[in-house]
């Protein structure tokens, strides 16, 4: 098994709860971590502990996952800031490394008609689901008077 110490690792997240945990766990370990945060529910107080616990610095680009282009645009600049030429890399150079295209999802479009049998399958079963509703609305309307005596303390 190749040895993946000192890898550069990217977590998304990694000023929140979970992930700065996981990141002072990774720099424990070796690794050299890249934090990409749209700081939702994300503090900076956690990145300032971070460097407290381990002695560490990170690389923080603030961004949200849901947008493509940002994530392409940190993979691309650190992609080139690994790189000992510091311009991006030759594409003559083989690593063995192929993550280049990993984030391109137009890669096999015959997929695209096994998603809309699904779909049609999905469908079928929401109207089993339609006759068992009327049952659920029943069952509500008992538990109303219920909530009074919990002065609405539902838990």
């Amino acid at each position: 098994m190749a040895s993946t110490q000192g890898q550069t690792i990217l977590v998304t997240g990694g000023a929140g709860y979970v992930g700065s945990h996981t990141v002072v766990s990774l720099l424990d370990a070796g690794h050299k971590v890249i934090i990409f945060d749209n700081f939702s529910n994300g503090r900076q107080e956690c990145l300032d502990r971070i460097e407290e616990l381990t002695g560490k610095t990170t690389t923080v680009y603030v961004g949200d996952m849901r947008n493509k282009q940002e994530i392409i645009d940190v993979l691309e600049k650190e992609e080139g800031e690994d790189n000992h030429d510091g311009g991006g890399g030759d594409d003559d150079d083989d690593d063995g490394d192929d993550r280049e295209n990993s984030y391109n999802d137009d890669d096999d479009d015959d997929d695209d008609d096994d998603d809309e049998e699904e779909e049609e399958e999905d469908d079928d079963d929401d109207d089993d689901d339609d006759d068992n509703d009327d049952d659920d609305d029943d069952d509500d309307d008992d538990n109303d008077d219920d909530d009074d005596d919990n002065n609405g303390n539902n838990f």
